[in-house]
């Protein structure tokens, strides 16, 4: 039995596929207001001084990706609604953009035509990859994830 993992908004002990459980109903229904958040608009605005910061985050990150080109065959995991998508789709030859919701996929669809993008719909806790990357990119997706989860993707990636 695996060890409980204390994550519940009560503090109540919690073991992995109940907090996967919760972690996918939330999400799923927050997908709409991704673009708020990550673009601190809206409800999420808390002044210019934080959109600036967070600007300069943001930036430095693209920065980091740009400095890494040619990216080859890459993988985004946890590819949500499209912050990353058409950065890391336009630096490589192709693009596996994987999420775990319909929801954020067809929000990321509609902002990036391109062809070089293959979306991909799975649970990223089970998908197994079946080609090699030269580039896999996850920047926050999985933050509230106990580490042994992390550790299980990884394994599956490595394996290629």
């Amino acid at each position: 039995m695996k060890a409980p993992v204390d994550c519940s908004p009560t503090g109540a002990p919690m073991d992995e596929a109940s907090l996967i459980r919760e972690q996918t109903s939330y999400y799923r229904a927050r997908a709409e207001e991704y673009d708020e958040w990550i673009l601190r608009t809206g409800r999420y605005d808390r002044g210019e001084e934080h959109r600036q910061q967070w600007s300069n985050e943001l930036a430095t990150i693209r920065s980091f990706i740009a400095d890494k080109a040619p990216l080859g065959d890459a993988l985004e995991i946890a590819c949500g609604t499209c912050l990353w998508t058409g950065h890391l789709a336009a630096l490589g030859d192709s693009l596996s953009a994987l999420d775990s919701f319909e929801e954020t996929i067809s929000l990321n669809r509609r902002k990036n035509a391109l062809s070089s993008i293959d979306y991909v719909i799975a649970d990223v806790f089970e998908w197994e990859p079946t080609v090699r990357f030269d580039t896999v990119f996850l920047v926050s997706g999985f933050l509230m994830f106990p580490g042994v989860i992390l550790r299980g993707i990884g394994r599956r990636l490595a394996r290629l």
